[in-house]
């Protein structure tokens, strides 16, 4: 249909005031096959009118017109909140109308079939109030209003059905909708209320169990209904549940808070519904409880959308408001337990068996079913064991970054607090006991050592803070007591400002023009809590960054990156830093970066050049081709970064305790190793290996795995077992039985001598 026929059809729809069923169906069909715009409510709004004055029987006969004009509406280019209404009213168009503001297909179809022809007037009341939410966080007025609504059992009911189909609503929808998401445009607002009055009243469960248990306490008898803070939520420990009717009000949300969770990772997945992903984000806060903020703490992981990550940190302030601490601290004072004992382990009796889970190290959750040599595979029915053991895992993967977070913050605790929460918590505790922590005097321990205070403050030891010699003492404490630290701390490298960096002003050109692996930089960078930028690997110039919040989210370090064509190749950059100046990130000067700040960024940079330069790659070589040749010549024998200073230096006490000692000799770039057919030199830095005489390139691919029964204090990159493994092979030289590695040692027209 052109503009001129669209501009009379229009005319006519307005015109018209008492059409009958033919030439209503004629105006339907016409304006569901035209080009809707920007501006439309005024004439179809009033083509719905139309529709409503007939009667049911013409409605059912219209209705199939009415689902195609709806159709066109949801996929037209209308201003979103006039989409919505004109979904609404033509919903009403319906031959059996439930008066509900839902729209007529999908999740929606699902709760009109449920509720019946008729709904109750307090279900139609909660309901409509429900479209009214407004923004992510509605007033104190609408939350209030909504608990009124909700307190009918049938108004409640309904609202459990509703969002539970919300939750388990599928990516498709009834006929003549082509839905791109699994709530349409029409059915958005009462999604978002859904998802309000979910943890409304599940925060209003808890509150009444609360206060419940005051009164038994001081043998008052029972309160009355309501109080708290209905803005944030009030206490955290919530409980209760719309999404099932069950939940323990001192489990912080239970299943509520599970749905809450599934519909948030889920709707943030799609731009077009992330409106409804900000109101579950915002909901977890009233939530509150160890659940909700374990389930907030995750999304911040898995959630690449900044505008979403910065509505999760809203909700985590809002929930430590309404529990009077800081956001770091309602973390860390809400890390689940699982029900584990202090000691790390929790049992079950299945059977005849005792099946015993287990925190080994920092790294290890082992399940055991029997004692000592009666210890066989698990039973079967053991399936809830196993999620458990899952989630430990999880909890203790996200611990151990999180306390490796610290390292980038000041902050003390006092001891009491300290031990509660880190050293004698069963998860936490795990990567606690591993660590050096620094008494507020200066002395260092570790937990449970005699030097162990027992009171004052603690705080997490960083080397950057500590005396060379300190320094040293620790890290041979490390190798002497074979003490693999859950994160790397003894030999964690530090990194200062250069005055070349101070000069340079905001951008530090410390870690560019290296050439790497763009999937390993993007996969290194996840790893380390960064959101990186993906290049296109085909086309020279184009620019990433990838971007990691430090300081507990008051700096931005940004590391660039630009595309060089083919191989997924890319060329390193600038490292910058930006402060968070309220809602906004602002670029700071080098010399403003806290000295941690800026010296845990580098190590990460460092860490992906390290890692994922083409001279580390054993054929890298060829990947230079004559483009990056001399990159590669360059990087291969070049100067060492700190983090292969480190590395030198757990070389220089682990190797004397091997049996190489007397073949390997340290210089201040390479690791020579003597063989019996020749010696090698393997770079500290990428693990290369050049060849004497005549520094011949040597391609050798062995395992990264630290050799059995050789201690390694840290495995951060993988580069120091894969120095070691590669000095043990060419030690042996002489030993080695694979052709390729061989042949380019002793070429096939020399002979070998033994």
């Amino acid at each position: 249909m052109d503009d001129a026929d669209k501009r009379a059809l229009r005319a006519r729809v307005l015109r018209a005031e008492h059409p009958d069923l033919t030439e209503l169906t004629e105006l339907v069909t016409g304006a569901a096959a035209s080009d809707l715009h920007w501006r439309e409510e005024r004439w179809l709004g009033h083509l719905a009118d139309l529709a409503l004055r007939l009667g049911p029987d013409d409605r059912l006969a219209l209705w199939p017109a009415v689902e195609r004009l709806a159709g066109a509406v949801e996929e037209s280019q209308v201003d979103p909140d006039e989409r919505r209404r004109l979904l609404r009213r033509l919903a009403e168009v319906h031959p059996r109308p439930l008066k509900l503001p839902l729209g007529p297909g999908g999740w929606a179809a699902a709760v009109r079939a449920h509720l019946g022809d008729a709904p109750a007037p307090e279900v139609v009341e909660l309901m409509r109030h429900l479209t009214t939410v407004g923004g992510p966080r509605p007033s104190k007025t609408w939350r209030s209003r909504c608990l009124d609504l909700l307190a009918p059992d049938e108004a409640r009911r309904a609202a459990r059905f509703a969002f539970d189909a919300l939750v388990t609503a599928s990516e498709s929808i009834g006929s003549g909708f082509a839905l791109r998401v699994f709530v349409s445009e029409a059915d958005s607002d009462l999604a978002r209320g859904l998802v309000w009055a979910a943890a409304l009243s599940d925060g209003a469960t808890a509150r009444e169990a609360r206060h419940r248990d005051d009164a038994r306490a001081a043998g008052g008898g029972e309160p009355a209904a309501g109080g708290g803070d209905l803005e944030t939520g009030g206490d955290l420990e919530t409980g209760g549940d719309l999404a099932t009717g069950r939940g323990d009000p001192a489990a912080g949300g239970g299943s509520t808070v599970a749905a809450l969770a599934r519909l948030a990772e889920r709707a943030a997945g799609d731009t077009l519904v992330w409106r409804l992903a900000g109101s579950a984000l915002n909901a977890l806060a009233v939530c509150g409880g160890t659940g909700a903020v374990e389930a907030l703490h995750g999304l911040r992981r898995t959630i690449t959308s900044g505008a979403l990550l910065k509505q999760v940190d809203t909700a985590l302030a809002v929930a430590a408001a309404g529990a009077g601490v800081t956001a770091a601290q309602l973390v860390e004072r809400n890390v689940p337990r699982h029900g584990l004992a202090t000691d790390g382990t929790r049992t079950w009796q299945l059977g005849e068996r005792t099946v015993t889970l287990a925190v080994r190290d920092p790294a290890a959750v082992r399940l055991t079913a029997g004692t000592g040599a009666g210890r066989t595979r698990l039973p079967g029915d053991a399936s809830h064991v196993r999620a458990v053991a899952k989630e430990v895992r999880r909890t203790l993967a996200a611990e151990r970054a999180r306390v490796e977070a610290l390292f980038a913050v000041e902050r003390a605790w006092p001891y009491e607090e300290w031990a509660r929460h880190y050293r004698d918590h069963p998860i936490t505790g795990a990567v606690t006991r591993g660590l050096v922590w620094q008494a507020g005097d200066g002395a260092t321990f570790l937990p449970g050592d005699p030097a162990d205070p027992g009171r004052g403050t603690v705080r997490l030891w960083h080397p950057g803070r500590a005396r060379p010699e300190e320094v040293a003492a620790w890290r041979e404490t490390v190798t002497g007591r074979r003490l693999r630290q859950p994160v790397k701390q003894a030999f964690r490298e530090v990194y200062h400002l250069t005055p070349a960096e101070e000069e340079a002003g905001v951008a530090s050109i410390r870690f560019a023009g290296h050439i790497v692996d763009q999937r390993r930089v993007y996969a290194l960078a996840k790893g380390r809590g960064w959101r990186p930028g993906w290049l296109d690997p085909f086309h020279d110039g184009g620019a990433a960054e990838a971007k990691k919040e430090l300081a507990d989210g008051a700096w931005r370090a940004r590391f660039g990156y630009e595309a060089v064509g083919g191989d997924d190749l890319a060329v390193t950059g600038e490292v910058r830093f930006d402060r968070r100046h309220g809602a906004r990130w602002r670029e700071s000067g080098l010399a403003e970066v806290p000295p941690r700040v800026f010296s845990e960024a580098m190590r990460d940079v460092d860490l992906f050049v390290a890692v994922a330069s083409i001279a580390a790659d054993p054929d890298g070589l060829r990947r230079a081709g004559d483009r990056h040749a001399a990159y590669w010549r360059e990087a291969a024998c070049g100067e060492l970064a700190p983090s292969a200073v480190t590395r030198a230096d757990a070389l220089a006490r682990l190797l004397p305790r091997t049996a190489i000692a007397g073949r390997c000799e340290l210089t201040p770039r390479h690791l020579v190793v003597r063989g019996d057919l020749r010696t090698y030199r393997i770079h500290l830095g990428t693990a290369s290996v050049l060849m004497d005489p005549g520094d011949v390139h040597l391609c050798v691919v062995p395992a990264r795995r630290p050799r059995r029964g050789l201690f390694l204090p840290f495995e951060e990159d993988g580069l120091l077992a894969l120095i070691l493994s590669k000095a043990f092979l060419l030690a042996a030289d002489a030993s080695i039985a694979d052709a390729s590695i061989r042949r380019q040692i002793v070429p096939p027209e020399t002979p070998v001598t033994s």
